[in-house]
């Protein structure tokens, strides 16, 4: 887990813009560095460090380049617009594990469930509050709002993650909290397979059922206790073969059995 730094404006008050993320991306797959892929693209300077914060929060470039997430959607989805491929990105924006306090993932579990209008303007007081009682951190007004902006920008707007169906712009700062897509069980097995080790610190291959689809990572996709048992139905099916789930006694379980990131990535556009 990373520490949080500038968390309310890693992203300079920009929402996610896929045609700039897919484009470091792709500059990043080729070896150039941080100053050649800024010389390349005709961004500016908070729009670039926007566009390259959201390329590595969103899991598709680390520390040591592209990532298997990257290579995948590089190949099959390079301009990101598959459903499939902004699942995987929001799941890693909105991870609270990945760095800490994560403000991104408090708006997702806490606030994208409920069906109501947001506005970022009470948004902005959220993220400045959150700072303050995670990590003392004292938050002007306007950096909240920022943070806020970002936000739901990703996830009203089309060039963002708009399709994935979180939120509808109603105008005036507006947003209508909105029902998402379905998410695709090769998406899904993905994900598992990269909670697994939250699931299972200790490397066991069987973990309660409900830690899944009550827990943690069930408030991150907004997938209820049935949508989630049906996705893990798919994976369990005789053709996937990814685990095994135990339903005759209780505490009820589930099993890793070809669930692991490898298998999953090669399998995520197939």
């Amino acid at each position: 887990m990373k520490e949080e730094k500038g968390s309310a404006s890693f992203h300079r008050g920009f929402g996610l813009v896929r045609s700039a993320v897919s484009s470091v991306l792709a500059l990043v797959n080729e070896g150039k560095n941080r100053k050649e892929v800024k010389e390349e693209l005709a961004l500016g300077p908070d729009q670039f460090t926007a566009a390259v914060n959201y390329c590595e929060r969103s899991g598709l470039i680390n520390q040591a380049g592209i990532s298997d997430f990257g290579q995948a959607a590089l190949a099959n989805d390079p301009t990101l617009a598959n459903l499939t491929t902004q699942w995987v990105m929001h799941y890693y924006l909105s991870a609270p594990r990945r760095y800490s306090p994560n403000y991104w993932a408090f708006l997702t579990t806490d606030f994208l469930g409920t069906p109501e209008v947001l506005s970022t303007t009470a948004l902005g007081k959220v993220v400045v509050s959150f700072a303050k009682e995670t990590s003392g951190q004292e938050l002007k007004e306007r950096t909240g709002e920022t943070g806020a902006t970002g936000f739901v920008s990703t996830y009203a707007q089309e060039e963002g993650l708009g399709a994935l169906g979180f939120l509808e712009a109603k105008g005036g700062g507006q947003y209508q909290v909105t029902s998402p897509q379905p998410l695709p069980a090769a998406a899904f097995a993905c994900i598992l397979a990269d909670y697994w080790p939250i699931l299972a610190p200790q490397g066991e291959a069987t973990v309660e059922l409900a830690a899944i689809t009550r827990g943690e990572l069930a408030q991150v996709l907004h997938q209820s206790e049935a949508q989630l048992n049906a996705l893990l139905a798919e994976l369990a099916t005789p053709s996937a073969g990814l685990i095994q789930r135990q339903r005759l006694y209780t505490p009820y379980t589930v099993t890793r059995q070809r669930l692991d990131a490898a298998t999953a990535w090669d399998q995520l556009y197939a």
